[in-house]
């Protein structure tokens, strides 16, 4: 609906987006929306994916006062060995903002991928902005939102998030290195992967090309070697 460009689809959209029940029906609602001209859900996609820079700057600063925290008290526990004191469980006020992050992230990761299918100039250089914020923030236990959103920017064009896919693809993690190879253009011609998944599912560049050949001469499983290969040829076939 978002691709047709027909404004009529706005009211069966909207009512879509209301009896959503998950997360990525609910972004691709958003998304359609904005596709279609209706700005009102263009914040809450950039505030999507500013989310996870304010969440890592929280971290931070929580971090730090933690340690100062457990410095006083060791400090104090100095003159009182021999006693232990009992481990507490976390609270729920913790438990809770451990949710919040983790629905964040999540969040952040499907908004990545999804907005990849929008084309408007007007707005490319908010959403590259933004897209930009969540991929400098990273979560070493948690790669899903910072690594989507460069590989979102690849997707979209950028030069420089291309250039530190290929920097980090070499050494990537099996997870991470799967991702990669999807978003570059390992779904093959599957058009109905989800979106949520592998976003606009190809990065066009000769250098992504060459890289997933080298991957495919390099990989441990068949099923790797065919994904990297796929790819490949999707690039190819693209120009790219």
């Amino acid at each position: 609906m978002g691709r047709l460009g027909d404004p009529k689809a706005l009211p069966a959209v909207r009512g879509a987006i209301a009896r959503a029940q998950s997360t990525e029906l609910r972004v691709a609602g958003w998304v359609t929306l904005v596709q279609l001209g209706d700005d009102k859900y263009l914040g809450r996609l950039i505030h999507a994916l500013n989310a996870p820079s304010k969440l890592r700057t929280q971290r931070l600063k929580d971090g730090r006062a933690r340690a100062k925290r457990g410095a006083k008290r060791k400090a104090r526990r100095r003159g009182r060995r021999g006693k232990r004191r009992k481990q507490r469980a976390p609270s729920r006020r913790a438990r809770k903002q451990l949710m919040n992050m983790l629905n964040a992230l999540d969040l952040a990761r499907h908004v990545a991928m999804q907005v990849t299918r929008i084309e408007r100039a007007d707005i490319k250089d908010r959403l590259d902005r933004a897209l930009w914020s969540a991929a400098n923030a990273e979560f070493p236990q948690r790669w899903q939102a910072h690594t989507y959103a460069l590989l979102a920017l690849a997707q979209r064009g950028d030069a420089k998030a291309i250039e530190q896919v290929l920097t980090v693809l070499p050494d990537a993690t099996e997870p991470v290195r799967r991702a990669i190879v999807a978003t570059a253009g390992g779904r093959g011609w599957q058009a109905w992967a989800p979106t949520a998944e592998y976003g606009a599912g190809l990065i066009a560049d000769p250098r992504v090309q060459a890289a997933m050949l080298t991957l495919a001469d390099n990989c441990d499983t068949h099923a790797q070697r065919i994904a990297a290969l796929n790819a490949a040829l999707l690039i190819r076939a693209a120009g790219g």
